[in-house]
């Protein structure tokens, strides 16, 4: 059972300390006072504990990707404590300061410093937060934002795979999907929401060490990516199946073409989702191939970042 909260007791605004980037394309983050912003309505201020660092974080560092105004905060995946509920979120069973809770930043679309993670409050969109329970560590909670809603943009978007949402008790999807990087943060993610969604037939590639992990998650074949014959492996495990696509979840422009080769040759839906941007060859002409926004935003510079939401976790000092 949860432990009882405690709410937050503060008198004024609190003093904030971020990682400034001051001008765009500069190196390294400088550590600096910043204002305390009372959060916006619908918005939730959280006290940081932890955050996580993603490709697109450092990559911000050497790009000028979504055309941000200097100076400006990075980050994206928070974990921490309700701090301050803005008007239009009303403090509740649901929402109350204290609250353990991660939460996807949303900086990058903001342009708005006091939406960076990388500082001791931070606003975020109230829709954008999850309470975290107490067995779970906040260091491993703020591993998930990223990891979740890049997968569900790619599992359930209606041009992408459009799968049914994900509920706790799913109706059976007679269908089999492709996940490519199935113990990966996003992989690992994409598996339990198509199980969530009722997929009956779960494939994923992974190392073989990481077996044991992805079943456990919910994928009912494995297979090594290694393997020089892998896509003929899956290709006739696929064989008297429906799929609804593959969702590519790390790896590079060769992962993506082999999902696009293995989906070519299943029935049911060829299309393939990846978190890079699309190969400009070498995808069959029959196959629809779709990248999320971050991707092809980050399309020149994906050949340095393997996933567009792998995490590692830092605690926020």
């Amino acid at each position: 059972m949860d432990r009882p909260y405690v709410p937050a007791a503060h008198k004024g605004p609190p003093h904030n300390v971020a990682a400034w980037a001051l001008k765009a394309k500069q190196r390294p983050l400088v550590v600096g006072n910043a204002p305390y912003t009372s959060p916006p309505r619908d918005c939730i201020v959280i006290k940081v504990i932890d955050v996580a660092i993603n490709p697109i974080d450092w990559i911000m560092q050497g790009q000028a990707v979504f055309g941000l105004e200097y100076p400006t905060v990075f980050g994206l995946d928070i974990s921490g404590e309700i701090f301050e509920l803005g008007d239009g979120v009303a403090e509740s069973e649901r929402w109350h300061p204290g609250m353990r809770v991660i939460a996807h930043g949303n900086v990058y679309t903001a342009n708005a410093p006091s939406h960076g993670a990388f500082q001791k409050y931070a606003v975020v969109p109230k829709f954008s937060v999850a309470e975290l329970p107490y067995k779970i560590p906040t260091s491993l909670g703020v591993v998930l934002p990223l990891g979740i809603s890049t997968a569900a943009a790619g599992l359930y978007q209606k041009h992408f795979l459009s799968l049914p949402y994900p509920t706790s008790h799913p109706a059976p999807l007679n269908r089999a999907i492709l996940i490519w990087g199935g113990s990966s943060s996003v992989g690992s993610c994409a598996i339990q929401l198509a199980v969530a969604s009722g997929v009956t037939h779960i494939l994923t590639t992974a190392s073989r060490r990481n077996f044991g992990y992805c079943e456990g998650l919910g994928a009912g074949l494995c297979f090594d990516y290694h393997d020089n014959d892998v896509e003929e492996q899956i290709a006739e495990a696929l064989e008297g199946k429906t799929v609804v696509g593959a969702f590519h979840a790390v790896g590079g422009e060769e992962a993506v073409k082999s999902c696009a080769r293995i989906v070519d040759r299943a029935a049911g839906k060829a299309v393939v989702v990846t978190v890079r941007g699309v190969p400009a060859e070498g995808i069959p002409g029959s196959v629809r191939a779709r990248s999320s926004r971050f991707s092809q935003s980050l399309s020149s510079s994906s050949s340095s970042s393997s996933s567009s939401s792998s995490s590692s976790s830092s605690s926020s000092s």
